[in-house]
């Protein structure tokens, strides 16, 4: 299964995930609420001023769940 995930950044430095693609295998046993994975996200911008919100494309997926710290969980 594919999941969409955007990153936005409020700042004037455009966000850019640091690898084109990511892929994250999932246990069939995990227990709900699992990290599954993280994507990662930079700019230019210096602290405090480089942090990032991750939003995953709801028309994607159906439950799961993305963290501000780019936390894929189950």
């Amino acid at each position: 299964m594919s999941v969409d995930v955007t990153v936005t950044d409020v700042d004037d430095e455009i966000a850019r995930f640091e690898r084109a693609w990511y892929r994250f295998d999932v246990a069939e046993n995990a227990p709900g609420g699992s990290v599954v994975g993280r994507v990662t996200a930079v700019d230019l911008d210096l602290p405090p001023s480089n942090s990032f919100h991750y939003q995953i494309d709801t028309s994607s997926t159906d439950d799961d769940a993305l963290n501000d710290a780019g936390e894929i969980c189950d």
